[in-house]
């Protein structure tokens, strides 16, 4: 997933304009990249275990953000709202494996894939062998 992303992989100018003004009054955009930053980790957070194409992960945290941004600054579109459900509903579904053709990341470090001492593995199954 591209790190970060800006307000404006999602939002067009105008739509930015709008969004800080009623935020900050057009002083800040740090609440506008909030938003952005959390529906991201939100994102990743879901689909962690998972190799997701980076279209897949921007159209699921464009869905979020958008709800997150209109939420913030007053009634949320109909089809915004449908397009976070629809996206939720497509994370949770990730989370609990419902999707077969994706696959599982293997870790970054290949030591850290399994820890057989700590659920019976050798080194437990040695101590077992002294006499104390």
């Amino acid at each position: 997933m591209p790190d970060p992303y800006t307000p404006e992989f999602f939002f067009t100018a105008d739509e930015i304009s709008s969004i800080e003004a009623v935020l900050q009054n057009g002083s800040d955009s740090t609440m506008l990249q909030d938003l952005v930053d959390d529906s991201a980790q939100k994102v990743r957070d879901y689909t962690l275990k998972y190799n997701i194409e980076a279209a897949r992960q921007k159209r699921l945290v464009r869905a979020l953000v958008k709800f997150e941004a209109y939420k913030e600054v007053g009634p949320v579109p109909s089809q915004i709202e449908l397009a976070w459900n629809d996206a939720m509903k497509e994370l949770r579904d990730i989370r609990d494996n419902k999707f077969p053709d994706l696959l599982i990341q293997a870790p970054a470090d290949p030591a850290l894939a399994s820890t057989p001492a700590a659920f019976g593995g050798k080194r437990n199954k040695l101590r077992g062998d002294h006499a104390w």
